[in-house]
């Protein structure tokens, strides 16, 4: 029998659970609270590890994910983890190896258009690109009051930078580390919050190639694109609505809400991790989130990325 478990229960728990439902035999959570839920619920990660698991997703608060993985290590938990992105608030002084079971929920890459565009750029060059993501933070959880979410404290490793942080997981995904990076950033609205809520980062890759990338939570009018310019196609996604334009032909996607995160549990179910975000590569990018950080005091100082 299989069996998954999901430790925390805010809006993305709930969807983990509701959707592993559909790969494993059962279903357990683990959360502080008392919860009125139709899957069994434990109080303690000890508790819930007695019930054998193949499977555990980290989904609780951000600064709590490296101590839920040392507690998973402690117990001698030798299943699958997925820590929900980003992997820490901070990169952590690591007493213990990131093996090949640790994924980061780096869902989007498991995109139609994402997986197409990793095909196409095999053998096309980028000349130019241009990234944007945006959100109003009011709209991200609306049954819920934003000041008290997570994502508004940057105490809990809330902030765009990391909430956002797909999109500089797929470009990484796509092009490798950077070379370099320059960013300016932090909290400019009238949010009632202490997060950052605006980011642009300019990254340099190999073969001169400088990507300009801009996340915020301040779009009242939401949408995710992605632009490339290449030497023999340009590349126009609109992932929001998975639509994609090469060289002014239009092809569209399934737009299933759920489709990324199931795509993503089948592979971890299936034992394909040849899309999978692993441990190290969820580090790389909790490293670029530092680094933006640290070039954004520095007053968009171009940093060298080692």
């Amino acid at each position: 029998m299989s069996k998954a478990l999901v430790q925390g229960f805010g809006s993305i728990g709930s969807r983990h659970a509701r959707l592993l439902k559909e790969f494993y035999d059962e279903v357990h959570i683990v959360s502080r609270r008392d919860l009125d839920i139709s899957f069994p619920c434990h109080s303690s990660l000890k508790k819930a590890l007695s019930e054998k698991p193949d499977l555990v997703v980290i989904a609780n608060e951000t600064h709590l994910h490296h101590d839920s993985l040392c507690s998973l290590k402690q117990l001698n938990f030798s299943g699958k983890i997925l820590i929900e992105k980003p992997i820490f608030k901070n990169k952590p002084n690591l007493n213990h190896n990131m093996n090949d079971k640790i994924f980061v929920a780096y869902n989007l890459r498991f995109h139609p258009i994402i997986q197409k565009l990793k095909k196409q750029l095999q053998s096309e060059r980028i000349l130019s690109a241009q990234v944007y993501v945006g959100q109003h933070l009011e709209t991200w959880r609306p049954l819920s009051n934003y000041r008290t979410c997570y994502s508004a404290s940057a105490e809990k490793g809330g902030g765009v930078l990391r909430d956002l942080s797909h999109e500089i997981d797929y470009l990484f995904y796509f092009f490798g580390p950077p070379l370099s990076l320059s960013a300016k950033g932090g909290h400019f609205s009238q949010l009632e919050s202490n997060s950052d809520d605006l980011y642009q980062i300019s990254f340099e890759f190999a073969n001169s190639l400088v990507i300009q990338l801009e996340i915020n939570c301040l779009d009242r009018n939401p949408k995710r694109t992605l632009n490339l310019v290449g030497e023999h196609f340009c590349y126009e996604a609109n992932l929001s609505k998975s639509e994609l334009l090469i060289n002014g032909k239009l092809s569209t996607f399934s737009n299933e809400v759920d489709l990324t995160y199931i795509n993503q549990i089948e592979a971890l179910y299936n034992q394909d991790d040849s899309i999978l975000c692993t441990a190290q590569e969820g580090l790389v990018v909790l490293k670029a989130i530092e680094l933006a950080e640290l070039s954004s005091q520095k007053n968009g100082e171009w940093l060298e990325f080692k």
